[in-house]
């Protein structure tokens, strides 16, 4: 429903009572959108088995929409949207990142359906002559990736932002195919880059030197 801005109303003196009525009505430019995903064989996925992050949806008109609510379940859904076109991001440890567009028209239960792809993943190994905690971001096609850390059998696992030297290396997930540059952002270690050209369904191996400022 539309905002209620209610006209001043003076208090009545004690013992008296007054009443107010408010007018109500739909606000007709807001309408629902539901989001179904299916895995590369075109199979159904519930959106909460994807442990995904949802980007913020982006309004293409240049609308500020204000805070989104949204529902995960089976499917990911928005109860009311403001019209117009949207740009979605979802980022799942067992996928590809995804980024499309969907419409929200007035009036209409608006529905979409997103098929996501085969990740990509990458063994990121750093190397010191001493053990040292190493701070660093993925870059591809000049945005910032989101990693998820995984187990050996590929399933979640509990990570932050920085590695340790001198382990075995760390396995990431949910990659975008693709060249992809790891840069050290550790303020005391030389900052310092690499790039590796990772494959859809593949993990692939990166060793990098650290060292002291």
């Amino acid at each position: 429903f539309e905002a209620w801005r209610p006209q001043p109303e003076p208090i009545p003196p004690e013992g008296g009572e007054r009443k107010v009525i408010a007018s109500l009505t739909r606000n007709t430019s807001l309408a629902p959108l539901t989001i179904r995903f299916q895995d590369p064989d075109g199979n159904p996925i519930p959106f909460r088995d994807l442990k995904a992050a949802l980007d913020a949806p982006v309004h293409l008109g240049g609308k500020d929409v204000g805070a989104i609510t949204y529902e995960t379940g089976e499917a990911l859904q928005f109860p009311t949207l403001p019209s117009g076109r949207y740009r979605f991001g979802v980022r799942s440890p067992s996928y590809a990142p995804a980024e499309f567009e969907a419409d929200v028209l007035a009036g209409e239960k608006n529905e979409t359906t997103v098929k996501l792809s085969v990740p990509a993943r990458l063994r990121i190994r750093f190397v010191a002559p001493e053990r040292l905690m190493v701070r660093f971001r993925i870059v591809h096609a000049g945005r910032l990736a989101r990693a998820f850390p995984l187990k050996e059998d590929g399933s979640p696992a509990e990570g932050s932002g920085s590695v340790a030297t001198g382990d075995a290396g760390t396995l990431f997930g949910g990659l975008p195919p693709g060249t992809c540059t790891i840069e050290v952002t550790s303020p005391e270690l030389i900052a310092t880059s690499r790039s590796v050209v990772l494959t859809a369904g593949e993990t692939s191996e990166l060793e990098m030197e650290v060292r002291k400022r």
